[in-house]
C-alpha cells in the first residue's frame, strides 16, 4: 500500500500580478473563514475547498 502522503505545507514564490488578483479577489468576496468557500450548507455555513477539488479544478483546467 503506498504510503500517504498530507498535512504538509508547501511554499513557493508567487508572481506579483497573481498577487493582485489574489488581493483583489479578497476584497470582493470578503471571505471570514476560507479564502475560497466550495459552498454553503443548508444552515447557511461555508465550506472550505478540499484537497479533492483542487485536484478536479486542474484537472479540468488542463482539459480545457
Amino acid at each position: 500500500m503506498p504510503k500517504k502522503t498530507g498535512k504538509i505545507d508547501r511554499y513557493g514564490p508567487l508572481r506579483i500580478f497573481l498577487i493582485r488578483r489574489l488581493k483583489t479577489y479578497i476584497k470582493i468576496e470578503n471571505s471570514q473563514i476560507y479564502l475560497f468557500n466550495l459552498q454553503v450548507t443548508k444552515d447557511g455555513e461555508t465550506q472550505g475547498l478540499t484537497t479533492n477539488g483542487i485536484g478536479w479544478i486542474i484537472r479540468e483546467t488542463a482539459v480545457k
